[in-house]
């Protein structure tokens, strides 16, 4: 990371929001991102985070793709010190937060400026699945149920994990617990 290191303490320059990608640039990140190319991806994401060492979206970018590559050591260290620098930025938790939980490690291994909210499967998540899913008039794709939950902190669970969780309260009807949680649909039975 040495040769690699981006001054943060020179990022306090106010900027309006601009698009940092070019056309052939962006293009270039949403090929190695779909090919999974996570190799060309962190070396497109260096440039575009050394030709633009103010942006903090570029510069997450760079840690995001750090992660993806399953560079996590430095994903951390880089990481970390972004976040000590943008200490509410959802996107750089988000991200921090992946690699510790690939690493092994959970939230308590940062030193944080802001706590992350971290969720766990508990009864919270339950009753927030239950009240959440009776008013709803169709069934929800289990995938969206997860994905609603980001707005709400960080899932420390993955999709299928909820769908095993939830599919052990018999308060939830589920479609068909071995489809794709985006073809496996849940609500709640109706009072009798």
């Amino acid at each position: 990371m040495e040769g690699n290191k981006i001054d943060f303490d020179s990022r306090k320059v106010e900027m309006e929001y601009a698009d940092e990608y070019d056309d052939e640039e962006w293009e270039a990140d949403a090929n190695y991102y779909y090919n999974q190319d996570w190799q060309g991806l962190v070396e497109l994401r260096l440039q575009m985070a050394l030709k633009n060492p103010e942006d903090v979206d570029c510069q997450w970018r760079l840690g995001e793709a750090y992660v993806l590559n399953k560079n996590y050591d430095k994903a951390l260290i880089f990481l970390s010190e972004l976040h000590k620098q943008e200490p509410e930025d959802p996107n750089i938790q988000q991200s921090l937060l992946d690699a510790l939980f690939a690493t092994g490690k959970d939230e308590s291994s940062i030193d944080w400026v802001v706590d992350p909210n971290v969720l766990r499967l508990n009864r919270n998540i339950l009753e927030y699945c239950y009240d959440y899913l009776k008013k709803k008039r169709e069934p929800k794709a289990v995938y969206e149920l997860y994905t609603d939950l980001y707005a709400y902190g960080y899932p420390a669970f993955d999709d299928k994990q909820l769908l095993h969780f939830l599919f052990r309260d018999k308060r939830f009807q589920i479609s068909d617990v071995k489809a794709p949680t985006y073809d496996c649909f849940i609500s709640v039975g109706k009072n009798k």
